[in-house]
């Protein structure tokens, strides 16, 4: 459980930050930083990762 609640605390917390804090931005000026994206694909990855390793944590604890 807690590293499951840890990627979704780690990654939604990150999409509403980047996605709230630009989407002004973008209105204003009309360009998004190239940046932005990267963040978002690294902060997905993590979150599969995360899912994945509390997958494993859950089944080897249910084996023993």
């Amino acid at each position: 459980v807690f590293w499951f609640s840890a990627a979704n605390l780690l990654f939604y917390c990150t999409t509403f930050f980047i996605l709230g804090f630009f989407v002004p931005l973008n209105t204003a000026i009309g360009k998004i930083p190239e940046w932005e994206y990267t963040v978002l694909y690294f902060s997905n990855w993590f979150l599969y990762g995360f899912y994945f390793i509390s997958i494993l944590v859950d089944r080897n604890n249910k084996s023993v």
